[in-house]
C-alpha cells in the first residue's frame, strides 16, 4: 500500500458495517462505518482494518462524490497511534439500524458460499457424526425432515454449545452479565467481534469476555454462542449438504434457520429442536418484523410467524418505529440486490407460491 491510493466508483453494497473489505493491494479487511448507507454523503470517514503479511495496517477513507450507488474513497495509512478503537454502532436510528441488519446478515449468507468454510463443516460431521452418515445422500432420499430433525439433534446435544454464563476461575462462582458490551480487541476485530459480552464476578475484580464472532471459520473452532451463533453455524451445514437454506432475523431478538423440503420451506431451530418443522414462535414477543435471508432472495416472512397480523401493522410504524413503506422497500432493495451480486434476473421459482401463501395469511380470519 502507498499514501493516496482511491478506489472508485465501488459499489456501495462492496462495504459493510462490520463485513469484509478488500484493500486497494488485495488484502481482505473488516470494515466499519455504514459506508453502504453513506453514498450521498461525502466526508463521511470510515476505516479499513487488513492484515498484510508484514504485520497489521490501518487504512483511512473518505467516501466522496460519486455517481448514484457507488462511493469512492480515498485511503490513506493510519499509525498504529491512530487507529479507531470503537468501531460499532450503539446510537443507530431504527431505521438505519435496520438497514444495518439487511446489509450484515446477507453478508453472512453470501459467506455459506464459500467452499471451503463448507469443506471445514462436512470435515466436523465426518469426525463427529459419522455412525449418522449425514453426508451420504442416498442414505436419506424421501427422509429429509427426518435427516434435518436428527442433524439439529446432534447438532444441539453434542456440537454448539449454549452461553449459559462463565464460572469465576479464581472464586468458583457464577458471573453476571447485565448485557454490557466493551470495545473489542484487535483480535477479535479480525473475526468480526464488533460486540464483546462482558461477565463480572460478583466476589472478585475477575471479567470474562465473550466475543459475537460473525467469522464462521472462527466459530466452527468456539462452538460456542447463543441464538444468533447457532443459526449462523447450523446455516452452514444445511448449504454443505446441498440444501437451500435461509438464515431468519426477528427483530424481536431471535434467529433461526429455515430449509426447502418438498417445495416447502420448513422451520429449524437449533437452540430448541422440539419446534422444529412448526411455523410458531416459542415466546410471545410482540413480532414487528421477521425477514429471510436466503442464497437468492430476502424476504419478509412474518405472517408465516405472527397469530395475528393487525397486530402487526399497528405495532408498524408505531412505537418509534419507522414508516413500514420504507421498510418494505429497503427488503425489497437487499432482495434484489441479492441476485445482483449473483448475476440472477428473476426470483427463485418458488417465490409465486410463497407469496401468495403469505398473502393469504396476511387476510382477516386466515390465522
Amino acid at each position: 500500500c502507498s499514501q493516496g491510493l482511491v478506489r472508485r466508483g465501488a459499489p456501495a453494497t462492496s462495504f459493510r458495517c462490520g463485513g469484509m473489505a478488500r484493500c486497494p493491494c488485495g488484502a481482505r479487511g473488516s470494515a466499519f462505518g455504514a459506508v453502504a448507507l453513506a453514498a450521498s454523503l461525502p466526508g463521511f470517514a470510515i476505516g479499513v482494518h487488513v492484515r498484510h503479511s508484514g504485520g497489521q495496517d490501518g487504512l483511512q477513507g473518505t467516501v466522496t462524490e460519486a455517481p448514484l450507488g457507488t462511493v469512492d474513497v480515498q485511503y490513506k495509512i493510519l499509525e498504529p497511534s491512530e487507529m479507531p478503537i470503537e468501531v460499532y454502532h450503539t446510537n443507530l436510528g431504527k431505521q438505519e439500524y435496520f438497514e444495518n441488519c439487511l446489509l450484515r446478515y446477507t453478508q453472512v449468507v453470501e459467506d455459506y458460499a464459500d467452499k471451503q468454510l463448507q469443506a471445514l463443516a462436512l470435515e466436523a460431521l465426518d469426525l463427529e457424526a459419522a455412525s449418522e452418515d449425514f453426508r451420504n445422500a442416498s442414505l436419506w432420499e424421501g427422509r429429509h425432515k427426518e435427516r434435518i430433525g436428527k442433524l439439529s439433534n446432534w447438532f444441539y446435544n453434542k456440537y454448539f454449545s449454549w452461553l449459559s454464563g462463565r464460572t469465576c476461575g479464581q472464586c468458583n462462582v457464577q458471573m453476571t452479565s447485565g448485557g454490557e458490551h466493551v470495545v473489542p480487541t484487535q483480535d477479535e476485530l479480525e473475526h468480526g467481534a464488533h460486540r464483546v459480552r462482558l461477565f463480572k464476578c460478583p466476589t472478585c475484580p475477575n471479567v470474562s469476555r465473550f466475543p459475537r464472532y460473525k467469522s464462521l471459520k472462527k466459530l466452527l473452532e468456539t462452538r460456542t454462542g447463543l441464538c444468533g451463533e447457532f443459526a449462523r453455524v447450523f446455516g452452514l451445514f444445511l448449504a454443505a449438504l446441498g440444501y437451500e437454506y435461509r438464515l431468519v432475523l426477528d427483530w424481536t431478538d431471535h434467529v433461526w434457520n429455515e430449509v426447502l423440503i418438498d417445495s416447502r420451506w420448513e422451520t429449524v431451530d437449533t437452540t430448541c429442536p422440539g419446534y422444529n418443522f412448526k411455523h410458531i414462535l416459542r415466546w410471545h414477543m410482540p413480532v414487528v418484523y421477521i425477514v429471510a435471508f436466503g442464497a437468492h432472495e430476502v424476504l419478509d416472512v412474518t405472517a408465516r410467524y405472527a397469530t395475528n397480523w393487525a397486530d402487526v401493522e399497528a405495532r408498524r410504524g408505531k412505537d418509534g418505529n419507522f414508516d413500514p413503506k420504507v421498510a418494505k422497500q429497503l427488503i425489497h432493495e437487499a432482495d434484489e440486490r441479492v441476485r445482483e451480486l449473483r448475476g440472477e434476473t428473476e426470483p427463485p421459482q418458488w417465490r409465486a407460491q410463497e407469496a401468495k401463501d403469505l398473502d393469504a395469511m396476511r387476510l382477516p380470519g386466515k390465522l
